[in-house]
Parts: C-alpha cells; sequence; structure tokens
C-alpha cells in the first residue's frame, strides 16, 4: 500500500488474506505454518478473524523463505528460527512444561481471588 508520495505505508495488523497475497501463498499455508510454528500467534477480532503484527509477518517471511527458498522441512525450519531466538521451544521442553504449570497455577489463584473479592462483596452491607 504506497501513499500519494510513493513511499510505502505500513499497516499495524494484517488480515490473512492480506498476508497471503504479500507473501504469495494460500492462506491454508498460512493456517498450517500457525499449527507447527508455536510462536505464531496472531491476534484475534472479536469475531475470529486472524490479525498478524508486522512482527508476525516478518516471522511468516522468514518461514517461508527457509521453507521454499532453502528447502527446509517444517522441523528443521523450527530448529532454525529457535536458534535465533525467533521461535518457542518444543511443548516437551522441560522450561515450556514448567511455564505451563505456573500458568495453570497463576490461573487458578485468579479465579480464587476473583471468588474470595465476589464473596467479600456479598457479605458486605449494602446501605
Amino acid at each position: 500500500m504506497g501513499s500519494s508520495d510513493g513511499t510505502q505505508v505500513s499497516k499495524l495488523y494484517y488480515r490473512i488474506g492480506e498476508v497471503a497475497k504479500l507473501l504469495g501463498v494460500e492462506t491454508s499455508a498460512i493456517r498450517h505454518w500457525e499449527s507447527e510454528f508455536p510462536g505464531l500467534r496472531p491476534r484475534r477480532t472479536k469475531t475470529g478473524q486472524r490479525m498478524y503484527s508486522q512482527h508476525e509477518l516478518q516471522r511468516l517471511q522468514e518461514i517461508k523463505r527457509l521453507r521454499f527458498d532453502q528447502g527446509y522441512t517444517i522441523r528443521g525450519a523450527r530448529m532454525v528460527l529457535r536458534s535465533k531466538g525467533l521461535e518457542v521451544r518444543e511443548p516437551q521442553d522441560p522450561l515450556v512444561l514448567e511455564n505451563d504449570r505456573l500458568r495453570e497455577s497463576l490461573i487458578d489463584l485468579r479465579g480464587r481471588i476473583l471468588q474470595f473479592i465476589d464473596e467479600l462483596e456479598r457479605e458486605r452491607p449494602h446501605p
């Protein structure tokens, strides 16, 4: 997308169709990459539409380059991205498992705190 003076204007977020067009791939390839690269998690609108940030667009460009231009397998591309710090570790990685446990504990704790607050609100005398 260009402006009237010919300079390139970058958007904050891109829909999946726009990303597919920019990359020259099918939307199904992008959805598949989302399932294979855990670090690739676009925002979703209230209607469920995927919205990709500039950072995610760059990551997708790198995935496409690794897969199509350099011939890496999905696993190989994941390893390259991980070595560059652009991809999360494998789900069975002990650090990922520990983070998942901590996340679940925090979600549980949040629920208990909200429940406690609700109970306090119910017990408080109302004028």
